[in-house]
């Protein structure tokens, strides 16, 4: 009678306890792993890319008062062509357009695999490069290659995105 009562106490503790277990994450029985190139499962790691912090997103956060867009037009020798081929073949650019007036920016699914900082500076550099606000009207707009819808505006002292 007693082993019964002990063996359902048993049952019921593993059962109550193996409910409650989170997922596997990478072990090894005995101490450090030697294979541990071989065996390891990156999917039972927890993974955070690398976009914006969400406890540190205010744009003063990441600000660097030093950086222009020439910097990055000059990484490239000032080939300022060269820029923007990249960001066509790398789908960071989906199209430049003119639409009522108004240049637009069609910007493609890895413009949104950057930072929001990136982002920015990317839409930063792509004005300098074509001074698209220096003349009226003195905006462009940021369109989803996608939807079409605008993400963002720009003019010359702000960036706005949605």
């Amino acid at each position: 009678m007693r082993f019964k009562i002990l063996s359902l106490a048993l049952l019921t503790s593993l059962a109550i306890s193996g409910s409650a277990q989170a997922e596997p994450k990478w072990s090894s029985w005995f101490g450090w792993d030697h294979g541990f190139n071989k065996r390891l499962n990156l999917a039972n790691f927890d993974f955070s890319p690398y976009m914006d912090d969400p406890a540190h997103s205010h744009p003063v956060y990441n600000e660097n008062t030093d950086w222009q867009p020439a910097h990055w037009v000059d990484q490239l020798e000032g080939r300022a062509e060269e820029f923007v081929e990249r960001g066509y073949k790398t789908h960071i650019i989906y199209k430049q357009d003119m639409r009522d007036g108004v240049p637009v920016l069609v910007v493609g699914p890895n413009f949104y695999a950057l930072s929001a900082y990136d982002q920015r500076r990317y839409v930063r550099t792509i004005d300098y490069i074509y001074s698209m606000t220096a003349s009226a009207p003195n905006v462009m707009m940021v369109r989803d290659w996608k939807s079409d819808r605008v993400v963002g505006a720009v003019d010359q002292h702000h960036i706005t995105f949605q």
